[in-house]
């Protein structure tokens, strides 16, 4: 038996969502369940909406002050207790990229639906400043590639998906094999060459395409941004500021869109049902110690499952897939729902009453890796076009042959 098929038995073996959460339910105190929900992204079932709950409006703001003072604290650590700053950096850097990436796939996102303010000019500009701060996508290309593009039912996960586009960019084709296409997510993470695509992506939209208000909003942030470069040594800001806005992010969005679908990459249309079968839940459920465990054992498996929690899942959770995007599935399946504040609870509310006609429940994973695995093991899977006599066919499956 393979690695790969070793790997593929054990994750079959596991026990899914529904029970991994359950199992919280009973192990841990009822006051820890809304905090669990926070860290796993799975509401339990009959789980009520907690009041502390934020608005959309304050949400926005919450990760504005989150990323400017974690860089604050950064500069200043770093330039006056080095030490303390360097070993700080693990947190800092997580509690930054959690803030860019919410600017981008939470506060940025729902701007472009119209679901975070009242009114759409408002949207707009909010859009404007958290996309400026994270140096990605202005309003009118994230409405062009997402809503108009990813949301299109006719080209979702397709190869006509902007989402795909990219991905296919950086390497990711049908009919490669699982252990390729395992290799090169390892090696994009490090590759420069991920790297450069990536920002030179970020620096078009920012200052090529965008439109002149947003090119020189985006100018003037860059502005402030060498002000403290002037001022502390290099190292610091490099540490500081570069690291997580640059490759910290890139391989945080990287992994967070690579899991995000099944991305079959051809140019077949999905089905209704296809289409659902394309989305899921991804959560962070690691199984708990057996309870009959005493002594040594006992102490040996709560340290294996503090530490996968802290080390993986943690940084899994609040780097990669962070906010609502634990239940994006709710957010295709049901267009219609646009509190996105309350969807870890909302979707659990769903599966208990039955009200759940798209099979959301039956499409749950539990770890960042198991869904990693199911995406590539969907591209290896897809069925390239075979060229008929006299065809060439290109590295993306087009006829070449009028082209010649």
């Amino acid at each position: 038996m393979s690695n790969n098929d070793k790997r593929l038995r054990l994750v079959q073996q596991r026990p899914n969502a529904a029970e991994l959460r359950h199992s919280y339910t009973q192990r841990f105190p009822a006051w820890m369940q809304p905090a669990i929900t926070i860290l796993t992204g799975k509401a339990a079932v009959g789980e009520s909406l907690p009041p502390w709950v934020a608005s959309p409006r304050r949400k926005s703001i919450q990760v504005i002050i989150q990323w400017l003072l974690a860089t604050a604290v950064g500069l200043w650590l770093l330039s006056t207790h080095p030490l303390t700053g360097v070993l700080a950096l693990p947190l800092l850097w997580l509690v930054q990229v959690n803030a860019l990436r919410n600017f981008q796939v939470v506060v940025a996102h729902h701007a472009v639906h119209n679901e975070l303010l009242a009114k759409k000019k408002h949207n707009y500009r909010l859009q404007v400043l958290v996309s400026t701060l994270s140096l990605t996508q202005h309003f009118e290309e994230y409405f062009e590639t997402h809503v108009r593009g990813h949301h299109n039912g006719k080209r979702f996960t397709t190869e006509n998906d902007p989402d795909s586009i990219f991905l296919v960019k950086l390497g990711f084709r049908p009919g490669e094999s699982l252990a390729t296409l395992r290799r090169r997510m390892r090696l994009a993470v490090v590759s420069p060459r991920f790297h450069a695509v990536f920002f030179a992506a970020r620096l078009r939209t920012n200052f090529v395409t965008a439109p002149w208000h947003r090119k020189l909003v985006a100018a003037a942030y860059v502005g402030l941004l060498a002000v403290p470069a002037l001022l502390v040594p290099w190292w610091v800001f490099m540490l500081a500021v570069l690291m997580p806005l640059v490759p910290l992010y890139h391989v945080a969005a990287f992994l967070q869109l690579l899991s995000e679908h099944a991305w079959t990459i051809t140019s077949q249309s999905p089905t209704r049902s296809e289409y659902a079968e394309r989305t899921w839940g991804r959560f962070f459920l690691e199984p708990l110690p057996e309870p009959d465990r005493a002594g040594f054992a006992r102490i040996t498996g709560w340290t294996h499952w503090a530490l996968r929690v802290a080390l993986i899942h943690l940084p899994s959770r609040f780097a990669v897939v962070i906010g609502d995007m634990v239940g994006h599935d709710l957010h295709h399946l049901h267009p219609a729902y646009h509190d996105w504040t309350t969807t870890l609870w909302t979707r659990q509310e769903r599966i208990d009453t039955g009200n759940d006609p798209r099979g959301m429940s039956k499409r749950e994973f539990t770890s960042l890796a198991e869904v990693l695995i199911h995406v590539l093991r969907r591209i290896a899977d897809t069925q390239v076009p075979t060229p008929a006599a006299g065809v060439r066919l290109d590295d993306d499956g087009h006829d070449l042959t009028d082209a010649a």
